[in-house]
């Protein structure tokens, strides 16, 4: 889903006031809202709408994801899993469950995370609409200690091929808190100016 950049939403996304008062459902409803596939030639006078996830566990914990560059244009640890554009057609009920788990598989046990709006990011060519998935009955380490459960790494995120999440296929790199995500290293590419500013909003 995208925007003109000379659109009237467009011009709402840019406002920061205005942007931390949008809500997606709203947006998808929008006039100036269009779908379709777009080639980065043809993105260029856009805002690219997306939708990211914090995965969270009950104590808190984030999940942070080694994203390789295979899949991106470089290495780098990010605590967002992200999508573009999210129904496939306009028409369709937006389901913040169902575009989490085009990227998470849905497991036998029915473990589903609670969804809850963090913020919404701009930057350039794109708009986030951030949300945490919140596990609030399971735990990603292992008692009290620092461990990562691979037993619940593999229950929520393994597909039936073997690896990890349906579309990336990207790696689990740790478990922090949100007191750790502030010294947590963090590259400071190009790529990462969402999951900054995401990070900050988690420190306050």
């Amino acid at each position: 889903m995208y925007c003109k950049s000379d659109s009237c939403l467009a011009q709402d996304i840019r406002n920061p006031g205005k942007l931390a008062k949008i809500d997606i459902k709203e947006c998808c409803k929008d006039q100036d809202l269009e779908t379709g596939i777009l080639s980065r030639a043809q993105g260029r006078d856009k805002i690219i709408i997306q939708i990211a996830f914090v995965i969270m566990d009950a104590k808190k914990q984030i999940l942070v994801l080694r994203r390789r560059k295979h899949w991106h244009r470089t290495d780098f640890e990010s605590i967002l899993v992200s999508f573009s554009p999210f129904p496939t057609k306009y028409e369709q009920k937006l389901c913040i469950s169902e575009i989490y788990h085009r990227e998470i598989p849905k497991n036998k046990n029915g473990d589903e995370p609670e969804f809850k709006h963090l913020c919404n990011v701009a930057h350039g060519a794109y708009c986030f609409f951030v949300y945490i998935a919140e596990y609030n009955k399971l735990s990603f380490t292992e008692g009290e200690s620092s461990k990562i459960n691979n037993e619940i790494m593999e229950r929520l995120f393994k597909t039936a091929s073997g690896k990890y999440f349906l579309k990336d296929h990207d790696e689990i790199s740790c478990v922090v808190t949100v007191d750790q995500l502030r010294d947590t290293p963090n590259r400071a590419e190009e790529e990462m100016f969402i999951d900054a500013e995401v990070r900050q909003t988690l420190s306050v």
